[in-house]
């Protein structure tokens, strides 16, 4: 037997509910197998614990307010209003978005070939001093000069 069969075996067999021939076939797997051993000790020392446990009687009526709540929510379903008020939010949203994106367009448009040269004017390299020819980064344009020249 292979550890992946005794492995789902190991409940079965703590319940009593497996056959006669699985039973000898996962008995003689365990005594020469030492993982599924211990995997079967802990899985019984767990069981154990759990059959340890004290247990509580649960108040007058509790089974059936569980499959009261439980049937109640099975037969819930999202009413039309709902839905439509989710949708109505989010169409709202699109729409202003929207007309937002289009004012900003019309009241920017006078504006917007201006704006492009002070831009391109502000991104000049005209406003820098040229790189003196003994510093690094001078050494470094000399040396890439060539290399990028049009």
């Amino acid at each position: 037997m292979r550890c992946s069969k005794a492995e789902k075996l190991i409940s079965l067999y703590l319940d009593g509910e497996i056959s006669v021939e699985e039973k000898g076939l996962f008995e003689a797997h365990v005594r020469e197998c030492i993982v599924c051993a211990g995997k079967l000790d802990e899985i019984g020392k767990v069981r154990a614990a759990f059959g340890q446990a004290m247990r509580y009687r649960a108040p007058l009526g509790f089974s059936a307010r569980v499959l009261d709540t439980v049937q109640g929510n099975a037969q819930v379903r999202p009413s039309f209003a709902f839905l439509f008020t989710r949708f109505a939010a989010a169409v709202a949203v699109l729409i202003i978005i929207g007309l937002g994106v289009l004012t900003g367009r019309f009241l920017g448009s006078g504006r917007q070939t201006a704006k492009t040269e002070e831009t391109a004017a502000f991104l000049s390299l005209d406003i820098f001093n040229a790189t003196p020819h003994d510093s690094p980064g001078g050494a470094y344009l000399a040396m890439t000069e060539g290399k990028y020249a049009k």
